[in-house]
């Protein structure tokens, strides 16, 4: 295949465990990556072809994976000889990065624009300060986050850390009135169940009564506070020290 590309006129950039192996490509004119994220950095359609799923996992997984190397519009094809349930749970730690990486980005956006006439007007309607739109628009960044991973996870383990995270980090970035925070994020896991059905969502492991889980206020409500707490003590260390 990367001598068919390479003959086509294509740039190919591989990478191979074992480097020797991929000499004979090298020297035909295949561009060394040092790592398969580099490989996917580099290329706009990456290709992946190993022996079975472990394999897989090590070229894919980690800060030096090809996953960790993709960004929006960049295509992964992976043609390895893996289990259809290797496939997927690769196809879904993918989209959920993209996911992670779209919502970062109109985080960066909206706080870049925060003096624009729009954040203006929000400011004026809502009755809040430039860090309060900033914070709502993170806390409802945080919630959709927490209600995706909900959706996949097969353990509580995971929500229930976004869960405390998110809402300790609202509650120290802006204090006032935290306990809207608390409410949004605590709400974002039975929320994300009746949408999950709503649009007939494969979800992973369903409750019988999301209703129930309302309950999830209350840690997320303790969690805010904590931040809240915390942010009023550094803020205190810090004036003893100037």
């Amino acid at each position: 295949m990367v001598q068919r590309l390479l003959a086509a006129g294509h740039k190919v950039t591989g990478y191979n465990r074992t480097k020797s192996k991929a000499q004979g490509l090298l020297d035909a004119g295949m561009q060394w990556g040092e790592s398969p994220c580099i490989v996917a950095k580099t290329a706009d359609i990456t290709f992946s072809m190993v022996t079975n799923t472990e394999a897989l996992q090590a070229i894919t997984n980690g800060p030096n994976g090809i996953l960790a190397g993709l960004a929006p519009g960049k295509i992964y094809i992976d043609m390895s000889t893996v289990s259809p349930a290797a496939s997927r749970a690769t196809a879904k730690q993918e989209t959920l990065m993209a996911f992670v990486d779209l919502w970062l980005r109109v985080l960066i956006d909206v706080a870049s624009s925060a003096s624009n006439e729009y954040i203006v007007e929000m400011r004026r309607k809502l009755q809040m300060s430039r860090t309060g739109i900033i914070t709502l628009v993170l806390v409802i960044i945080f919630s959709i986050l927490t209600g995706y991973i909900n959706l996949n996870a097969n353990e509580v383990q995971a929500p229930m850390a976004c869960i405390l995270l998110f809402s300790f980090l609202a509650g120290m970035f802006q204090p006032k009135a935290a306990w809207r925070w608390s409410v949004l994020i605590g709400l974002s896991i039975p929320l994300s169940y009746f949408i999950g059905f709503a649009v007939k969502y494969k979800v992973v492991d369903p409750p019988h009564y999301p209703i129930t889980l309302i309950v999830l206020v209350i840690p997320a409500l303790i969690a805010t506070y904590i931040g809240v707490l915390a942010k009023r003590l550094i803020s205190s260390v810090r004036i003893q020290a100037g």
